[in-house]
């Protein structure tokens, strides 16, 4: 299919460590989700500093860990967010990485929202 090839071909490639005892989960994260996650790098932090609860969220915070502990907690709290920036990584599987996706969505999803809350940790959380 010309959509998957043009799909894998926008992807980063990442070198990570590949143990050799990984559950198929593992590798469909660091093959997949991780890949898709850095290209949409860009777009996701867009999308966290430019929710509309974002800097209510932030005030009050006086050093990086209290900003880390909100940010956080904004992450946790806003379903919806999480929901479209599942959407945004998901909208990059190719046809049989969604069939794999949708036989456990709540696992991947949850690995999803976990590595994307780091990058985001990671990126604005070093204010």
């Amino acid at each position: 299919m010309e959509r998957n090839r043009a799909v894998l071909d926008c992807r980063p490639i990442l070198e990570l460590e590949q143990p050799h005892l990984q559950s198929e989960e593992e590798q469909f994260q660091n093959t997949s989700i991780r890949p898709i996650i850095k290209f949409q790098h860009d777009l996701i932090i867009s999308m966290v500093h430019g929710h509309r609860f974002f800097h209510k969220a932030m005030l009050g915070t006086d050093t990086q860990e209290q900003y880390r502990a909100k940010l956080k907690t904004f992450l946790v709290g806003q379903k919806e967010l999480r929901q479209q920036l599942v959407g945004i990584v998901i909208g990059l599987f190719t046809t049989d990485e969604l069939k794999r996706y949708q036989l456990h969505p709540a696992e991947y999803q949850r690995r999803i929202i976990q590595i994307i809350t780091q990058r985001v940790l990671d990126q604005l959380g070093s204010k």
